[in-house]
């Protein structure tokens, strides 16, 4: 993706979370159709599959997987996950509450790992926080600012957390 698709759509991604969050109506699953929208676009050949099956560990918001032209290979593909997202509600200091915390350290059992407010996003590759990208930050005011610097980094993590290896 050519830099100006990728900040014209993080650029719609940040519109589409600011009306849902000054909306005042939303809850931690509000956001969850934005981004799988913003994960299928910015990584077409991935599915982010919101609502998967419960697994040993708990149950994560998304699971991403390979997207398949052939209907037939689906199933197959679909049992090899290549990242999981953890999506909270988009309050300050939430990721870093302990139930949150503890919940994400039980999901790095199953690989890499977003955890996310939907403005910060944050990259777990082996156990261990190798980025944070903070799209934006809620002022005193309660006003959503901003940062497009990080942009590009966000495609670049969410395509190594899809990566296999």
């Amino acid at each position: 993706m050519n830099e100006s698709d990728l900040h014209a759509a993080v650029s719609h991604y940040i519109e589409e979370l600011k009306g849902i969050y000054y909306s005042g109506y939303a809850t931690e699953v509000s956001y969850r159709g934005i981004i799988e929208l913003l994960i299928e676009k910015l990584l077409p050949e991935v599915d982010a599959i919101n609502e998967p099956k419960r697994v040993s560990v708990g149950a994560p918001d998304f699971v991403l997987t390979k997207r398949q032209a052939d209907p037939r290979q689906t199933e197959l593909i679909r049992s090899v996950p290549l990242g999981f997202i953890e999506a909270k509600d988009l309050k300050p200091d939430i990721l870093d509450r302990p139930e949150n915390k503890s919940q994400v350290d039980r999901y790095m059992d199953l690989g890499n790992v977003v955890h996310t407010d939907g403005l910060i996003f944050r990259f777990y590759f082996d156990r261990e926080m190798v980025k944070e990208v903070t799209l934006g930050t809620i002022n005193e005011q309660g006003n959503l600012v901003t940062n497009s610097e990080q942009y590009d980094d966000l495609e670049f993590y969410l395509r190594r957390t899809v990566e296999t290896t």
